[in-house]
């Protein structure tokens, strides 16, 4: 369901409390990338862009316990992954991310047949750090229940 993970971006690219924790970044993609932060992408603190945030679907199954007639239940995990020079932005990036996520706080429906259910952090891993790129990162796995209007 292409239609939730738009809007999964959107809610993350659209918050401006997630801007400022970002830089502040003024335009599009905000530094919000997906599956992978793109080449030359520089944490060094002389470019002001260092801080970011990756996110991915990394599965999807449809629901065998949904039942409806007009409409077909799914279940998909996202992988986010907060990425910053300094541990404490990753974490605070991180914090930022799931309250806009969690019960779909933030998160806008989408205007096709898609509808998100529910949204919940199902796992969380610890800081680390990635002596290639030169940041710290943690990331998060959200699993979504969401339907989808299937009349085929």
């Amino acid at each position: 369901m292409e239609a939730v993970g738009n809007a999964i971006y959107s809610a993350l690219q659209t918050d401006a409390t997630l801007r400022v924790l970002l830089g502040a970044p003024t335009v599009s993609p905000y530094n919000v990338f997906h599956a992978e932060v793109p080449q030359g992408f520089d944490f060094s603190p002389s470019t002001g862009a260092h801080k970011c945030i990756t996110y991915a679907e990394v599965s999807s199954v449809v629901d065998q316990n949904f039942v409806g007639i007009v409409c077909q239940g799914a279940q998909e995990l996202y992988n986010v992954t907060s990425m910053a020079r300094l541990k404490a932005d990753a974490e605070a990036i991180d914090r930022r991310v799931k309250w806009l996520l969690q019960d779909k706080r933030s998160v806008t429906q989408p205007s096709s047949g898609a509808v998100i259910l529910n949204i919940k952090r199902e796992n969380k891993g610890g800081i680390q750090y990635d002596s290639a790129w030169k940041c710290y990162y943690t990331t998060s796995i959200y699993r979504v229940w969401a339907k989808e209007e299937d009349f085929h």
